[in-house]
This record gives C-alpha cells, structure tokens and sequence, in this order.
C-alpha cells in the first residue's frame, strides 16, 4: 500500500467528492503541484460502486505501477461510515491498447491491498499512449460485473526524478563465438528471463505471426536487420547470423510473455571488425524518401508537424518509381500489411508502430498509414517493411522530429 494513497484515504473519504462518469474514464490532469491528491475515478454497476485510484504524478511508460481501487456496496449506504467495503472479492484484471488492437493483452494478478474493500493491480505499460483497463469483479455470493478506465499513460522519458526499477524481464543474449567477427556466422542464444524467478520464460504469446522479433542494429543506424530466431522447448531462441560490419550493435527483442503483454528488449553486443566510416548518429541527415526494387516510399507528413508525445497517424505513399502510379498489389507480411520499425538518433529508443487496422484499403491504395508516438524530439530512422510477388523489401527513411514551442 503505497505512501501516496494511505494519504488519500485520510485526507478523502470514499463518497465525499464521488466522481460517477459513464463509459470510459479519462484521469484528471496531472498537474506541478507536488501535493495534488491522487486523482479518483468512480464506476458503477448496479449496487456497486468501484473507485479506481490513480498517483497524483500520473502514469509513465516502463514504470511499474500498483494502481488501488476501492469497492463497495452503494445499496447500504450509511450516513457516517459510507457504503459498506466488499472483502474477498475474485478479481481479474486485463489491460489492452485499444488503439492498437493488435498488441497483446496484459493479464496482471489483483491482490489485497489490507484495507477492507481496498485491491491493487500492478500494470507495465511499454509506451505511452491511451489504455483500456477491465475489471472482473465476483462479490462473495454476487454476480460477477465489469467496469473499465481509460489510461492516458505518459512517455518514459517525462518521467522525471521517479526511481526507474528494474523492468519485469531481461533480455541475455549470448554469442558462440562470445565476440563475434564480421563477416564470420556466429550463433546466438537468446534467453527472455524474469526479474522476479530469475528463470528463462518459456510461453509466449504469439504477435504477429511470431513469438519473437528480432532486430538486429548497428549503434550508428547504419546497419538493420530484422530476423525470427528458433525457439525451443526451454524457451531458448537461437540464431545464426553474420554481422556486416565491426563495432557496436543494439539487439533488440520484441516479445510478449505470456499474459503479460508486450515488451522491447535491448542487449548491446561488439562485433570485432572493420566498422563503417560513419560511425556516429549526430550525423543523420533527413532523408523523406526511398526507392527499393522499383518501389518508391515517401513519407507524406511534414516531420515539423508530427507532435511529441501523441499517437497518431503517418503515411507514407507506395508507386512505381518508373511510372509513378500507385502500388496496389502489396501483400500481407507476418500478419499486417506491412511493418515500420523507428529508432531515435540515441540508438536506443525504439517507437512501437503498428499499421493502421481501422481503415480495410491501407496497404491497398497506394499508401500505407501507421500509428506512431514520438516520444522525444530528435532524428528517427525508420525501416518500413512490405512484401510484393512474395519478396520483402526494406524501405529506409530518416526525418527529424523537432522540439515543440512552449506557449
């Protein structure tokens, strides 16, 4: 039971301020004020009533975060101590991106907070954007009801001043031979392992057709490539690759274990070698657009306009670099349409984009749109992924994202 929230219970009984929203829930605005109250949001069904209790400085991206909710029993309310708190209630929680339908669930255990009627659920989110949390809730000899949050969740990065815990999983990778030579096949044994049991994880929910993504990336953006390593029985993923190129490279593993939703890991790894001549990130150039095996991709946004720190759409245009007439004959690819990986100019920052699912032509029309977040200004490089007559080709495209104006 967090310090924040003990707080809250003294200084805001539950029915002094109530808060009765219908549908989904949008959190108060997180405001300076270091001594704002937790915000409190309320739910009802039938005789029930659940407050769901958010910290005062909001929600951030890779922060775990153990968010309280209070439930009761409104049909007897007493006029002194309020509506009577339900004990030993079943609870299950499930935490999606509605957005983004097609990122895994997030199943987080419920538990007793020791306060009657007081329970916790401990979230993750892997970026920041808007997402849905349900609640199952079976009352002792009720009948089970739902209710559902919306929750706006902030970038990792604004997150300033909070302690960064250790994330739920790790990423070891480790390399035969242990440094490997450009040029050279080495074989890569990739392990998801928990923070808490510290053992290998062995079930993963499949994402995109795959139980793993894979990207492997040279420091300086200069080098990508995106592979699907063997998993086996134990949970091991193994790999056989050859790096291009010496020098630092980032390895980043896009997995989701099961029921506990999607994550990107990152293991850096030196590849012994001569390097590329470019070898810094402070060096990219914008560059809108690209033509790989007659296909010309260009992003149709101006890079000045994408906002931080907001979801939303980007497109990009797909024709004949000969003719110029719109691509329509692109082909599903690992279960989307196509795939775009962004990473900032750190090297590190990987943005989750998902194609667009809302719109059936997407892909089909000449374009194809993506939801992305920025969560920081700076360049990003991207590598838009697709499939024609059954080859998968990789567009590259720089553009620098700029810091927005204070009013």
């Amino acid at each position: 039971m967090s310090l924040t929230n003990s707080w809250f219970r003294r200084a805001l009984p539950f029915g002094a301020i109530p808060i009765a929203l219908a549908g989904l829930l949008m959190s108060a605005p997180v405001q300076s004020n270091a001594q704002q109250k937790p915000a409190a949001l309320t739910q009802k069904s039938g005789k029930y009533s659940v407050d769901l209790r958010l910290p005062s400085e909001g929600l951030f991206a890779e922060q775990e975060t153990d968010i309280e909710f209070h439930v009761s029993d409104t049909s007897m309310d007493d006029p002194v101590q309020g509506p009577p708190p339900i004990v030993k209630a079943a609870i299950a929680a499930r935490v999606t991106m509605p957005i983004m339908a097609s990122m895994p669930a997030q199943l987080p255990k419920t538990h007793s907070e020791g306060v009657p009627g007081d329970y916790g659920v401990v979230v993750y989110f892997p970026h920041g954007g808007d997402y849905r949390l349900d609640l199952k809730i079976s009352p002792p000899g009720g009948a089970p009801f739902t209710v559902a949050y919306k929750l706006p969740v902030g970038d990792a990065h604004a997150a300033k001043g909070r302690f960064a815990a250790p994330r739920p999983y790790t990423l070891e990778v480790v390399s035969d031979p242990r440094t490997p030579e450009a040029g050279k096949p080495a074989t890569l044994t990739i392990l998801i392992r928990s923070r808490d049991t510290k053992q290998a994880v062995t079930e993963f929910d499949t994402v995109h057709e795959r139980q793993i993504h894979f990207m492997v990336v040279s420091a300086d953006l200069q080098r990508f490539s995106h592979e699907h390593p063997v998993v086996g029985a134990d949970g091991r993923f193994t790999l056989t690759y050859t790096f291009p190129t010496g020098g630092e490279y980032h390895l980043f593993a896009d997995v989701a274990p099961r029921g506990a939703g999607s994550f990107i890991l990152m293991q850096p790894l030196r590849v012994e070698g001569p390097a590329d001549s470019v070898r810094s990130t402070h060096g990219l150039t914008q560059n809108l657009s690209d033509t790989v095996d007659g296909i010309e991709v260009t992003l149709k946004a101006d890079p000045k306009t994408l906002p931080i720190g907001r979801t939303q759409p980007i497109t990009f245009s797909v024709r004949d670099a000969a003719s110029h007439a719109p691509i329509t004959d692109l082909e599903p690819y690992l279960g989307a349409m196509a795939h775009l990986m962004l990473i900032h100019q750190d090297g590190t920052t990987f943005v989750h984009s998902h194609p667009d699912e809302s719109d059936p032509a997407n892909g089909h029309n000449g374009s194809l749109t993506f939801l992305a977040r920025f969560p920081k200004p700076g360049f990003y490089r991207g590598w838009l992924q697709m499939q024609r007559a059954g080859k998968v080709e990789t567009a590259e495209l720089t553009w620098e994202v700029p810091a927005q104006k204070r009013p």
